[in-house]
C-alpha cells in the first residue's frame, strides 16, 4: 500500500515519524509490518488488514496521554521533584510561575550534565567542544542559568552535526544505537524553549522581588505552555532510559557484573532499589543513564549530586552553582532551600579548569 501526505509540511511529518522513526518502528512492532518512508511518500508491506490499521493512525506518544500528575512521576528526579513543588501550590500563588523557571533553569543544566558525561566518551569530540566552550569565554568558575543555555546551544549544534556526519560515533558516544537520545536532545526547539525562559527569567518583572498576581498568572501560563511543548518534543525518552545512582556491585568475571542501584525517577524522595546485571564495570555513588537496552551506561558528569539534606526530606538534588573564594565547589537545590559543598570536589575542579 502506497500513500503521499497532502499538503507537504515537513515538521509534521517529523512528528509523525517520530526521533529516528521511533513512532513508526512503535506502529511496525504492534501490526507486524514494514513501513517506508521518503519525506511525504509512504509504503507499507505486510498483511492488508493490518496495513489498513497503520494507514489510519493518528501516532501519538503515549506518554503524552498521561495527566500531567503521572508525567510527574516518569521523568528523572532531580526535574520531577520541582514540578511536584508547582503541583502543590495553590492556584493563584503568584509564585508557581518561579518555580516553572527554576524546572527550566534545572532541566538545561541536567542535559548538560548528559551531555558532558557521554562526550567525555570521544576524546578527539571532547577537545573540540572544550574549545568552542572556552571561545565563546563561558565562565564555569560561576554558573549562571544564560551559561547553561549556551552550553547547551554549543552541545545541541555540533550534535546535531554529528548526527549527519558520524553516526556511529555518535551511538557509540551516546550508548544509544537508536540514537534516540541524542536527536531529542539536540532538537532546535528544545534551545529555543531554554532561550525564551531564561528571557523570561531576566526581565524585569520575574527578577523582582514582588509582581503583581496578574502579571504571575500571565508568565505562570505562559511558562505552563512551554512545560507541555517540552513533554511533546521529549516524548517517551525517559521510558528508554533512566537516571540512577550505584550503591554496590558484585562481580562474576572479568565481564558479567550484578549492579545494585537506586532508581532516581519520579518524585518520591524515597529511592526504588533494583539490581541488574551488565558486562560493564561501574562505580559507586556516580550517577548514570542506563537504556533500556543492553547497552554501556552513560556516566553524568559531577555538575549534579544527590544528597540527604538536613531535616525534612530523605533525598535533595543539588547542581554545581560555583567555586567560592575559598576554591571549595558549592552546590545550590532547586526545590530545597539550602545549599551544600560537593563530594568529590577534586575531578569537579579539574573540569572547570579544563573548561575555563
Amino acid at each position: 500500500m502506497k500513500f503521499q501526505l497532502n499538503p507537504i509540511n515537513h515538521g509534521k511529518i517529523t512528528d509523525l515519524c517520530g526521533p529516528a522513526n521511533s513512532i513508526l518502528k512503535q506502529i511496525e512492532e504492534e501490526l507486524d509490518i514494514k513501513i517506508l518512508n521518503r519525506g511525504p511518500s509512504f509504503k507499507i508491506n505486510g498483511e492488508e488488514r493490518n496495513a489498513e490499521i497503520a494507514k489510519d493512525i493518528e501516532p501519538s506518544k503515549k506518554i503524552l496521554k498521561k495527566s500531567f500528575t503521572e508525567w510527574i512521576d516518569t521523568i528523572p528526579f532531580p526535574l520531577a521533584v520541582i514540578l511536584r513543588e508547582y503541583l502543590s501550590l495553590k492556584e493563584g500563588d503568584g509564585h508557581k510561575f518561579r518555580v516553572l523557571l527554576k524546572f527550566f533553569e534545572a532541566t538545561v543544566a541536567f542535559f548538560n550534565t548528559i551531555y558532558f558525561g557521554a562526550y567525555r566518551e570521544s576524546k578527539k569530540d571532547f577537545e573540540e567542544i572544550k574549545n568552542k566552550l572556552k571561545n565563546d569565554k563561558l565562565n564555569f568558575k560561576h554558573l549562571t542559568f544564560g551559561i547553561w543555555v549556551q552550553t547547551f546551544a554549543v552541545f545541541c549544534k555540533y550534535t546535531r552535526t554529528q548526527l549527519n556526519e558520524d553516526r556511529k560515533t555518535c551511538e557509540r558516544i551516546f550508548c544509544d544505537e537508536d540514537l534516540i537520545l541524542p536527536t531529542i536532545l539536540s532538537d532546535k526547539k528544545l534551545v529555543n524553549i531554554f532561550s525564551e525562559a531564561l528571557r523570561i527569567r531576566n526581565q524585569e518583572e520575574a527578577h523582582g522581588s514582588y509582581i503583581d498576581l496578574e502579571t504571575a498568572e500571565n508568565m505562570n501560563n505562559n511558562l505552563y505552555e512551554m512545560v507541555e511543548s517540552f513533554r511533546e518534543i521529549i516524548g517517551d525518552l525517559w521510558t528508554r532510559n533512566e537516571l540512577v545512582q550505584l550503591d554496590t556491585s558484585e562481580a562474576y568475571s572479568e565481564n558479567e557484573y550484578v549492579h545494585h542501584f537506586s532508581s532516581l525517577m519520579g518524585s518520591h524522595t524515597t529511592f526504588i532499589k533494583k539490581s541488574k546485571k551488565m558486562e560493564h564495570g561501574l562505580f559507586k555513588n556516580n550517577l548514570y543513564l542506563i537504556n533500556s537496552k543492553p547497552t554501556k551506561p552513560i556516566k553524568l558528569e559531577k555538575f549534579l549530586q544527590i544528597s540527604t539534606p538536613p531535616k525534612k526530606l530523605k533525598n535533595a538534588c543539588y547542581f554545581y552553582n560555583k567555586v567560592n573564594r575559598q576554591g571549595k565547589v558549592h552546590f545550590i537545590s532547586y526545590h530545597y532551600s539550602n545549599t551544600i559543598e560537593g563530594n568529590f570536589p577534586e575531578q569537579l575542579l579539574a573540569l572547570i579548569d579544563e573548561l575555563t
